[in-house]
């Protein structure tokens, strides 16, 4: 019926007058046999066919009943394209028509689709009418919230509301005032407001509706994120957090500050979001827990330097649940401390106020310890101590102090507990064709934890001096120790800095052992099994170092038990690499230097000059 009334008005547009006089003759004459034989419903169908023939100019229409009409339509459409001669033969099979008559229902539709461009432009069209049908929807539900003053009406409107929002998408939210609807929003959500009338303040479900309105408003549509910080929701959201009066409606803006710091973690911090999602954590459920520090953990990310106050006093929580035993728990708050060093690591004092001696103490014990919790915070911990050790010479020393590098040596060992001993796969340190697939992959792929272990272990050992000079002092200093009455206020401070770390190191009794036994095999045998260039650079820093850091005795019996020749001839001949090939340099002049009489010949004979 639709179809035929917008096609009837169509023709009627061009030929009016001759198509209204044939429509009531056709439709008058044979009115008693369509009640015989098809009914109302025919009429109807046959007084389009009659139309469309006389709009194609069918010398027939006129003269042919209106039953014919109804029975031949289908028949008739497929003699309009063939031949148009045989259109009588119509009037012998209107048993058979009766059979097809519902297949010839569609063709009004048809016709409907062609009158407007095409079945695409019909759909869009048609699109478009109900994305403005949807639009007007909201439209009273916007007026109810903002005018009336009754609360049973407000609760209905942002009922209804919350449910449309709820299965919404872009396109059906077109046409709808966002901008209008935010602000109606944030209104209910924060009190009473002086800009619009009727709005009843106190009412917890008005306030949690509103909450979750503008929670599935960012759900369906993630733009109407920069609408909502324009017209203040941080500063709500904030009030919400900070003065609870319901714990329901504390939760769902929890939610909507999670949401916004998605994409715009800097207003969210700017705002004092860091701070008010920590404030009152422990009142929370552990699932809202979870979404407070999501919250954090986003806005440390994106914190400026002039908010060092809020990073401040976010840093007593998250030092609390960053040993808690649930995982995800302990894994947020780790990242989210890891992001405020990672922003302050520029200052060395900031990062000593966000991370105390007791946390470092704490860490290195998590570390040491192995429980289920430190298994999942393990490599989060270890990445935190690299970027606090590197940015504080202070907290290096500690770490130093802590005894940490037989932590480390513990699990670079275990990542490397299945590959071959440094004696019997020394002379296959390339890396290349012997080494077996298993090896090479799982030095490939390294476990993150051995990763950042092996990072922490570089930036922790002391950095060589630069010039030739500064290096024959500290030859001096290793040999006695750096003792304190041989330090000379006169050294440079790479030198002091390097003397700390020494002393640092030798004060420890188990610390030289390890490096001598444990560290300088292991970095030889990874280095064996590698072929990640990244992973090797820090292998062969970390094998520079301790070989620095060892007197003549002590490397002598270190170097005892490995084919060091072997090892450097090997990274020597990398010329894709000459970066590995740099440090191998280095590696054989401090060697040279510290045992000139046993590795002169040594590297004469077994090749290593030839590899130069």
């Amino acid at each position: 019926m639709p179809a035929l009334t917008v096609h009837e008005q169509v023709q009627g547009e061009s030929e009016s007058d001759e198509i209204d006089v044939v429509a009531h003759n056709s439709s008058s004459e044979d009115s008693m046999q369509l009640d015989s034989e098809a009914g109302s419903s025919h009429e109807l169908h046959n007084h389009g066919s009659s139309l469309m023939d006389v709009d194609t100019g069918n010398p027939h229409a006129e003269h042919n009943s209106a039953v014919s009409s109804v029975d031949s339509e289908e028949d008739s459409s497929d003699e309009d394209s063939s031949n148009e001669n045989n259109s009588n033969e119509d009037d012998s099979d209107e048993h058979n028509s009766e059979s097809d008559d519902d297949e010839s229902k569609d063709t009004p539709q048809a016709d409907v689709g062609g009158i407007f461009g095409g079945s695409r432009l019909f759909e869009l069209g048609l699109g478009s009418a109900v994305r403005m049908g949807n639009a007007q929807r909201f439209r009273p539900l916007i007026a109810a919230l903002g005018d009336s003053g009754d609360e049973s009406q407000q609760l209905i409107a942002l009922q209804e509301l919350t449910e449309l929002l709820a299965m919404a998408t872009e396109d059906t939210l077109i046409g709808v005032d966002v901008s209008s609807l935010v602000q109606t929003l944030i209104a209910l959500a924060n009190g009473p407001s002086p800009e619009l009338a009727g709005i009843v303040s106190g009412n917890a479900n008005i306030m949690l509706l509103a909450c979750r309105c503008l929670s599935n408003l960012l759900e369906a549509l993630p733009l109407a994120g920069s609408v909502l910080l324009r017209h203040g929701v941080v500063d709500m959201l904030c009030t919400r957090l900070l003065d609870i009066e319901y714990i329901d409606v504390a939760e769902q803006a929890l939610t909507v500050l999670t949401q916004l710091s998605r994409d715009s973690a800097t207003r969210v911090c700017a705002g004092g979001g860091l701070s008010a999602c920590l404030m009152f954590l422990d009142f929370f459920a552990t699932s809202t827990q979870h979404t407070a520090l999501t919250c954090a953990a986003n806005c440390t990310r994106a914190i400026g330097n002039d908010q060092f106050g809020q990073a401040a006093d976010a840093v007593p929580v998250l030092e609390r649940t960053m040993f808690y035993s649930d995982p995800k728990t302990a894994d947020l708050s780790c990242s989210a401390l890891l992001h405020l060093a990672v922003a302050f690591r520029s200052s060395p004092e900031r990062v000593e106020r966000l991370v105390s001696a007791e946390l470092l103490q704490r860490i290195v014990a998590s570390i040491r310890s192995g429980d289920s919790a430190a298994r999942h915070t393990s490599v989060a911990l270890l990445r935190l101590l690299v970027t606090v050790a590197s940015a504080s010479r202070e907290r290096a020393m500690q770490l130093l102090g802590l005894d940490v590098i037989p932590v480390l040596c513990g699990i670079l060992a275990a990542s490397c507990a299945d590959l071959p001993d440094a004696s019997t796969d020394v002379a296959n340190t390339a890396g290349l064709a012997t080494t077996s697939s298993r090896h090479q992959k799982s030095a490939v792929h390294m476990s993150e934890q051995a990763w950042e272990a092996l990072r922490l272990t570089v930036t922790l050992l002391p950095r060589l001096p630069a010039s030739d000079s500064s290096l024959e002092r500290m030859e001096t200093l290793v040999r006695d120790k750096c003792s304190s009455d041989s330090s000379n206020p006169a050294d440079s401070d790479s030198v002091s800095d390097c003397c700390l770390r020494l002393q640092a190191i030798y004060s420890s009794p188990g610390t030289p052992d390890q490096l001598q036994h444990t560290l300088l095999p292991l970095m030889l045998r990874m280095f064996a099994s590698t072929t990640n260039t990244p992973a090797r650079y820090r292998v062969l820093l970390v094998v520079l170092k301790v070989v620095f850091c060892l007197d003549a005795d002590r490397l002598r019996a270190a170097l005892y038990s490995v084919d060091l020749p072997q090892f450097v001839v090997a990274a020597v001949s990398l010329q894709d690499s000459p970066l590995l090939s740099a440090t191998a340099l280095l590696i054989i002049q401090v060697v040279l230097e510290k045992l000139p009489g046993h590795y002169t010949q040594r590297f004469v004979r077994e090749g290593v000059v030839d590899g130069l």
